[in-house]
């Protein structure tokens, strides 16, 4: 009986550890929650700039001697558009793992390492949108040529 009871007593111990691991699993829910919806809104303004791509090819079409510059810029959005199609997918699996944490307390490492790659994924979020705004410049850059060159080509045509 004595033993009965040091087992019981040894289960209320690990019911009420297994009770804080699922309150803080449930605060580790509301990061990633609140991590997730961040994501969100990033790749949703990362599609936005799909229509830069639109933009590049026309301005390619113009015949600049800028043709070369404006096929690097294509394929970088390209590979942006690419990425944010795999940060979404990443997104995805982090949420239906967060669903699953919130059913299974068990499944607390994998919540961990989905909050380690939805970190990993932020930093590269932030990279891509610097590099996007790098390319941004660079196509503000070419605009501007190719204005002063239309200007040029007009002035010599009068």
């Amino acid at each position: 009986i004595e033993n009965l009871q040091e087992q019981l007593r040894d289960k209320e111990k690990q019911m009420s550890s297994l009770k804080e691991r699922v309150k803080s699993l449930q605060a580790d829910t509301t990061n990633t929650d609140t991590a997730l919806t961040t994501l969100e809104e990033a790749l949703a303004e990362k599609a936005s700039l799909l229509d830069l791509k639109e933009h590049a090819s026309s301005l390619a079409s113009s015949g600049l001697k800028k043709d070369s510059r404006l096929k690097t810029l294509e394929i970088a959005l390209e590979q942006k558009k690419e990425e944010c199609v795999k940060m979404e997918s990443q997104l995805k699996k982090a949420h239906e793992a967060t669903l699953e944490a919130r059913a299974s307390p068990e499944m607390s490492d994998r919540i961990q390492h989905l909050e380690r790659e939805i970190a990993r994924y932020k930093d590269e979020s932030s990279k891509a949108q610097a590099e996007v705004d790098r390319l941004l410049e660079i196509l503000k850059e070419v605009e501007n040529e190719k204005n002063d060159k239309d200007k040029k080509i007009a002035e010599l045509e009068r």
